[in-house]
This record gives C-alpha cells, sequence and structure tokens, in this order.
C-alpha cells in the first residue's frame, strides 16, 4: 500500500474530553483521519478512523512543564498515543505559549516517535488553543486545542 500524506487537526477538549480530527490533503492524495480523546482521571482514550490498526487506544502526559514570565506562559511537552491494538503508538511533541486571561493561545506540535503500523511516520503542525470555561474562573476551563498539519507516510 502506497504511503501518502494527511493533513492533521487535533481538538483537545481539557479536562473533559478531547478531539482529534483531520482532513484529507487533496493535492497529496491523503487519507481523511479522525480521532476523539476523552480525557478523564489523569487517563486519555481515544478512538480513531484513517490510522492503520488505531481505531481506539490510551494517551499520556510522557512530559510536561512550563515557564511563566510576568503574563506570559510557555508549556512544552510530549504526549504518547497507544493503541489498544497493540500494534502501534506515536508521540507528539507540543510547545505553546499562552497569556494570562486571554482566552486564547498558539503553538507548533511534530512527531516525535512511531511505531508497529504507524513507523516511519512524519509530521508536523500548529497548535490553537482557547479557554471555553466560566470566564470568571481566568484562564477558564476546559480549553479546546486544536492541532493542525500534516503527516506522511502512513
Amino acid at each position: 500500500m502506497p504511503k501518502t500524506a494527511t493533513a492533521v487537526a487535533v481538538t483537545v477538549v481539557g479536562a473533559c474530553a478531547a478531539i482529534l480530527t483531520t482532513a484529507a490533503v487533496a493535492a497529496s492524495g491523503g487519507t481523511s483521519v479522525n480521532v476523539i480523546l476523552t480525557l478523564s482521571g489523569g487517563t486519555e482514550s481515544f478512538t480513531a478512523t484513517g490510522l492503520p490498526d488505531c481505531a481506539t487506544g490510551t494517551a499520556v502526559d510522557l512530559t510536561a512543564s512550563g515557564k511563566t514570565n510576568g503574563k506570559t506562559s510557555r508549556f512544552t511537552g510530549t504526549r504518547d498515543f497507544v493503541c489498544d491494538s497493540g500494534s502501534a503508538n506515536f508521540d507528539l511533541h507540543f510547545d505553546t505559549r499562552t497569556t494570562a486571561c486571554v482566552p486564547t493561545y498558539s503553538g507548533t506540535w511534530s512527531v516525535v516517535t512511531a511505531t508497529g503500523g504507524l513507523a516511519g511516520m512524519t509530521g508536523k503542525g500548529d497548535i490553537s488553543g482557547t479557554f471555553t470555561g466560566d470566564p470568571a474562573s481566568c484562564p477558564g476551563e476546559p480549553i479546546i486545542e486544536s492541532y493542525s498539519g500534516t503527516v506522511k507516510g502512513i
């Protein structure tokens, strides 16, 4: 089976649910991928279409750190997605910047590694996030975080 490029958009609803939604890259003959990630008690579970041998699974932050300078914060880390099939997983690195009490933020992501049926997957893109909770609880939660970009090699 030929490997294609795929556009990826990930949406994360912090502390409640996350949605990873991807659309095909028409110019490259890519494949549509959709993943819904649910966050609960520190465990994140997801369902996916378009990722070979990875219809469902769990995700966890391998590393995460933050640094604040005045009203601006930077958060970086790596999240591991493990497919329930046991035949694949992938790690994404994230790097975001936020400003206190501003309802939106942005950053970047990249594929760190992928194994099994996703071995050889590479890619990167942009992150945009929105705090959607009670504005009085600045910055407000839950958070919707969208990752968009392109992956290749699957």
